[in-house]
């Protein structure tokens, strides 16, 4: 997996975000998530240059959206010296892994950049020190 810092936020990382228009989710739906996700990757840094949006039953289970679009992200994000990519769905490790293998460029989800942008945050940052501070002298395995 590649584990640089997540966001390289001084250089507001040049980011792709990907989302999928579904049964359940038409385009317009995915466009107005894909909008939540350009603030939320600006929030933590990140700097949302394009958009990509397939059409799909469900996500493929390999590599979220299908060969083809995969193809066409890549070759963007090659073109464009991309060095983020965000998907709006949770995706599994499984997935991640795959995704990277392929594009050669850091991968998020929609979770990871959530908890990305909250603790980038000042109140996130106070608020997750003093989580993990509470946890620590309750001698507590598990993060709040």
């Amino acid at each position: 997996m590649i584990e640089d810092n997540i966001i390289n936020k001084e250089a507001n990382e040049r980011t792709v975000l990907v989302g999928l228009a579904t049964k359940a989710q038409n385009e317009i739906k995915a466009n107005e998530y894909l909008d939540e996700l350009a603030f939320l990757a600006r929030t933590a840094g990140a700097e949302p240059e394009k958009r990509f949006v397939q059409k799909m039953d469900y996500p493929n289970p390999r590599t979220y959206v299908g060969t083809g679009k995969l193809e066409e992200i890549r070759q963007y994000v090659e073109d464009n010296e991309i060095g983020l990519v965000i998907f709006d769905d949770d995706l599994s490790p499984k997935q991640v892994a795959n995704i990277e293998r392929e594009l050669k460029v850091k991968i998020l989800d929609r979770s990871v950049l959530f908890t990305t942008s909250i603790c980038s945050s000042k109140w996130g940052r106070l608020t997750f020190t003093t989580c993990t501070r509470t946890s620590a002298s309750l001698n507590s395995s598990s993060v709040c």
